[in-house]
């Protein structure tokens, strides 16, 4: 089935160009470190649940679908086919 994973949605990278913050304002606001922020963006981590749920009290989003979107990685298997 390969693997889930979760990045930040257009919809959210929409919303924090849209402010006048920096990453690290922006990582302030939500309540992580910047390095967490920018690993997230660089899709190097996973979006946690307290990362949602800063994104939202924040401002940046309305729901958890306007923080992330859900990528599927194919298995080995479906990308030979």
């Amino acid at each position: 089935m390969g693997a889930v994973n979760t990045v930040l949605s257009d919809e959210f990278k929409r919303r924090a160009s849209q402010t006048e913050l920096t990453d690290a304002g922006i990582a302030k606001a939500i309540g992580v470190s910047r390095q967490f922020y920018s690993d997230i963006k660089q899709g190097k981590k996973q979006v946690t649940t307290r990362f949602l749920i800063g994104a939202i009290e924040a401002g940046l989003a309305d729901t958890a679908n306007d923080v992330i979107s859900i990528e599927r990685t194919p298995t080995e298997d479906q990308a030979a086919s």
